[in-house]
């Protein structure tokens, strides 16, 4: 979970290129957050180091928050990735940790083998832009790792409390990737137990808040749920549903 936005805000895309400035609701609370998630946390970037191209060197982490998933890439991967950030009190934070920081996209001057981005795109209003934009900083056989939360279905106050515009679909994605100039090289959905956690969130009308009680419930998910959503997952629920997916795009140039 990378990072927490107010639920009315101007387009990132603005942002990104400098041209609104947006200090983020609760940079504390996705610290602490971000801190209880340490199973979730590894997964992830397991997954995303599984499909990186082999002898990825330059990398960037879209939407990098407080650093939390770079930091296991760098320990992981023995890589830094470079850190696009808007918030500033958050590029603070990474420069602290030795990232490279980019505040917008207009400091970026070189070409990436790998971006990834970790529960970002949904808080995009305009995502495809984006994806068009973060297409433009890729090599000819680089590759986009994109993780969302999936299925429209599940959206509830959860969702609209932490600033998202949407959940996707499957067909919302391959939609996506085509308008880009991208297409899907791997497509499969991630924590299948969490599918019914996020139904049980809907119900119930929860709603993430920075309270000792919400971060201890998140550990417990984290501790306890997560490692048995995994083994689901590797089980072959993947291919069906999740609560979230993980999408690799690449190039339609790639083979040319």
């Amino acid at each position: 979970m990378n990072r927490i936005f107010r639920s009315k805000k101007p387009k990132i895309q603005e942002i990104a290129q400098g041209k609104q400035n947006l200090i983020y609701s609760g940079s504390e609370t996705l610290a602490a957050i971000e801190n209880g998630l340490d199973n979730y946390n590894s997964s992830i970037v397991r997954m995303l180091i599984n499909h990186a191209p082999k002898e990825a060197m330059h990398i960037l982490d879209f939407g990098a928050g407080s650093g939390t998933l770079s930091e296991l890439w760098s320990k992981n991967h023995r890589l830094k990735p470079h850190c696009l950030e808007i918030d500033p009190n958050l590029c603070q934070i990474l420069k602290e940790k030795g990232f490279t920081v980019k505040s917008n996209q207009n400091d970026i001057k070189i070409k990436y083998d790998y971006i990834y981005s970790s529960n970002v795109f949904e808080h995009i209003e305009d995502d495809l832009a984006t994806l068009k934009d973060l297409a433009k900083f890729l090599e000819v056989k680089g590759k986009i790792a994109i993780y969302v939360p999936a299925f429209p279905i599940l959206f509830s106050d959860f969702d609209h409390s932490i600033g998202h515009f949407r959940r996707y679909t499957k067909q919302k994605i391959y939609r996506l990737s085509e308008e880009a100039g991208l297409e899907v090289e791997h497509f499969i959905f991630t924590d299948s137990l969490g599918f019914f956690a996020a139904i049980t969130a809907r119900v119930l009308r929860y709603k993430l808040s920075g309270d000792r009680n919400s971060v201890n419930l998140l550990k417990i998910y984290d501790r306890f749920i997560w490692p048995i959503s995994r083994i689901l997952d590797f089980a072959g629920f993947k291919y069906f549903f999740g609560k979230n997916l993980l999408v690799i795009l690449a190039k339609k140039s790639y083979e040319s």
